[in-house]
């Protein structure tokens, strides 16, 4: 008898949870990703325009955009034809700095950085409005390397994706967070 009881239990508890998860949405949780304005979805995404000396910088920062762009469930790119917002990004700064610092755990650490200053902006397509108009953004990356390393062209690729992977995930956050 306790059995069959536990198993009425059982069964009315998975039959009721799917309901209870369908009505959570009326307390005030959604499930829903952040979308660009006017429920916009589709958008072209512009080449990133390099005006720093490094070579391909510009490349790596559209692989990154285009990579967190792709993982977000509010965004489809597509071609400018087809988009609803189009997306430009500037990438106007990329500098370095040395610094020697003690790191706990590490002992004395040599530190490159790298400081990334773009520009976005985000239009509709559809009305030409300017949802975004130049709009700054600004990150580092730094590669942490022992005293007596020489710093290598691997050292600055690894800081400068770093200061790249940053500002692209720096835009995602503006570009959902502000509706």
């Amino acid at each position: 008898m306790r059995r069959m009881f536990g198993n009425r239990i059982l069964l009315v508890s998975l039959l009721l949870a799917p309901l209870l998860v369908l009505s959570a949405g009326g307390c005030g949780y959604s499930s829903q990703a952040p979308q660009l304005p006017g429920g916009a979805n589709r958008m072209a995404l512009a080449p990133v325009v390099n005006m720093t000396s490094q070579a391909d910088a510009d490349v790596i920062l559209g692989q990154h955009v285009r990579r967190r762009l792709l993982n977000h469930p509010g965004v489809v790119l597509v071609g400018e034809s087809r988009a609803r917002v189009m997306l430009r990004v500037t990438l106007k700064e990329l500098k370095a700095a040395r610094d020697t610092q003690y790191i706990s755990g590490e002992g004395q650490m040599r530190l490159l950085s790298y400081r990334a200053q773009a520009v976005f902006s985000l239009r509709d397509i559809y009305d030409s409005r300017e949802i975004f108009s130049n709009e700054e953004l600004s990150a580092s990356g730094t590669e942490a390397m022992d005293t007596g390393t020489t710093e290598t062209p691997a050292h600055r690729l690894k800081a400068i994706e770093a200061a790249l992977a940053a500002l692209a995930e720096q835009l995602e956050r503006r570009l959902f967070n502000a509706f």
